[in-house]
């Protein structure tokens, strides 16, 4: 246990160099002798939220001389310890809540918790932004665990912003990249195979994909009204109540020729999420359904889709401008939601003890099962920049970010063929 000798020799040590360390420490000197004029004499042991202040400004300050990981992992022991890193309660088991985990606000009404001091979230909070990436993944992890198991309950808004703040520090397993980037690269053969095939029937929707509401007219100014004329048109026809979006093959509301267009881009989304699955390894592919259609806000900004844990499907907008807009930002959106279900199915495994510890994803796979705890989720309403950097969206993200060029490079080859068999006609 630290006592105010050692607080005060690295007082004396630091207080030139970063005064924004020495003044957390100065505090602790201030108290005790404080105390001390109460019978508490200098040189006693600290009280343990002082040592977790004490350990976390000695880790700073050991990774700002060193940059070394491994004198910053030997901080991190020492603060774990001070924090007192045993596991207390059992991982709490996934909850697939809709659209992702809910938040928890703070206070003492009913159903509420009263927030209590969490040591692991006093010290991360201390923690600079360069020492906590320097730790490991292993090591970001456990302190990823020990907020979860210092919360008796939902988080409160203090392990929120702690949370978020370690979010920030990670970056994916290499192992988990190295072999989601294999994975990744059959699914792309198979998808460019599949799609381009002439036999196939998708083929002929991506060629004829944006022909629903193609501009008319001379002037970029005419184009550009008629397709937004379209567009609104087609808005009117789904604002329909009695469209049954859950079962559109036999709704009879939607217009004939407006109901076809969805269906087939449907059977395209489907095609895809089948092969990116299949080079993943995960039987069967979650089902795609349609939403109620949700228009574009006054940002512009239209939601595409999403994964859906409860039920385990990918649901799509099939606004104008949602999930079937611009083909490469399509497959953009049905291989980065498909991620989404492949993250899933670890967690399920991890959870089965069908994921062994020797696999390259079993690590990532239990850093995907923090992110979706009950409040482990970063909601885009909550703050945009700390969803994106979420490991689930991170991975969905870098996903998503690799099939952009498939769609491109599926819609040049089709274009291309296309073009020489007219010219050789």
């Amino acid at each position: 246990m630290a006592t105010l000798n050692d607080v005060t020799q690295l007082y004396d040590l630091i207080k030139t160099a970063r005064p924004d360390l020495a003044k957390k420490l100065k505090d602790i000197i201030d108290a005790q002798s404080f105390f001390a004029q109460f019978g508490k004499g200098a040189g006693e042991d600290l009280t343990p939220a002082q040592t977790v202040i004490f350990e976390t400004v000695r880790a700073d300050w050991n990774y700002d001389q060193t940059k070394q990981p491994s004198e910053a992992a030997k901080s991190l022991a020492r603060i774990i310890h001070a924090a007192g890193g045993a596991p207390r309660t059992p991982p709490v088991p996934v909850l697939a809540t809709a659209g992702g985990s809910t938040g928890h606000t703070a206070g003492t009404g009913a159903g509420e918790r009263e927030e209590t001091p969490s040591p692991i979230a006093d010290l991360v909070a201390n923690c600079s932004h360069d020492m906590l990436k320097g730790f490991s993944l292993s090591e970001k992890l456990r302190a990823l665990e020990m907020v979860r198991e210092q919360s008796a309950g939902p988080l409160g808004s203090k392990e929120l912003v702690i949370l978020r703040k370690i979010y920030r520090c990670m970056d994916l397993d290499p192992g988990f990249v190295a072999d989601d980037k294999h994975r990744f690269e059959g699914a792309a053969k198979n998808v460019e195979a599949a799609l381009t095939l002439k036999e196939s029937p998708e083929r002929e929707t991506i060629s004829n994909w944006d022909d629903a509401y193609a501009p008319t007219g001379h002037t970029l100014r005419q184009r550009t009204q008629s397709k937004k004329a379209k567009q609104k048109a087609a808005r009117a026809h789904m604002a329909n109540d009695n469209i049954d979006w859950g079962d559109l093959d036999n709704d009879t509301q939607l217009p004939a020729a407006l109901k076809a267009d969805l269906l087939a881009k449907k059977q395209v989304a489907e095609r895809i999420v089948a092969e990116q699955c299949a080079a993943f390894g995960i039987h069967p592919p979650p089902p795609i359904v349609f939403t109620k259609p949700d228009a574009p806000g006054n940002d512009n900004s239209v939601s595409r889709g999403l994964y859906e844990r409860v039920s385990g499907t990918i649901q799509l907008n099939p606004d104008p401008q949602g999930a079937f807009g611009d083909f490469a930002d399509f497959v953009n959106t049905m291989m980065h939601e498909c991620a989404h279900f492949y993250q899933h199915c670890l967690v399920k495994q991890l959870e089965d003890d069908r994921l062994e510890k020797t696999d390259p994803r079993y690590l990532q796979a239990k850093v995907f099962q923090i992110n979706f705890l009950e409040g482990g989720y970063v909601r885009p309403d909550q703050d945009c920049a700390d969803y994106k950097k979420q490991p689930v969206e991170d991975h969905s993200n870098l996903v998503g970010r690799a099939a952009q060029g498939i769609g491109a490079a599926i819609q040049k080859q089709i274009s291309e063929e296309e073009l020489n068999d007219f010219f050789k006609d």
